[in-house]
């Protein structure tokens, strides 16, 4: 994919984890800055398909990891919510947020971008 992006003339080609917020948020702030100086660039998220990844782990009867909230953690803030958008994740009566663990993956983003650790 990379290049295939340089072979058309792309100035900057930035190549993140997907599941790793910081590393996405990062290539994207430095690929906005080049498009404010007038150039073409391109953010590739290299990781694993999460729906093939679970269908793998099912057929090899790997069980997949369960994320819960701690209430005594849990600020309220909503990042996980609004920025991470999962659905998996909803807000409860409470003000705070709940995972459905029907819906969750197990891919470990909203644990590593709650500034509470409350997941």
């Amino acid at each position: 994919m990379e290049d295939v992006a340089r072979g058309v003339g792309v100035d900057s080609v930035y190549v993140a984890e997907a599941f790793n917020p910081r590393d996405v948020e990062a290539k994207a702030l430095n690929a906005l800055r080049d498009v404010g100086e007038g150039k073409v660039s391109v953010v590739v998220a290299r990781g694993p398909c999460i729906l093939m990844a679970m269908s793998r782990a099912r057929a090899e009867s790997i069980s997949r990891p369960s994320y819960v909230v701690d209430s005594s953690r849990c600020r309220g803030c909503m990042v996980c919510y609004k920025a991470f958008n999962c659905p998996a994740i909803t807000p409860s009566g409470d003000g705070r947020i709940t995972i459905n663990r029907a819906l969750c993956t197990g891919c470990g983003v909203c644990e590593r971008i709650c500034p509470f650790n409350a997941i």
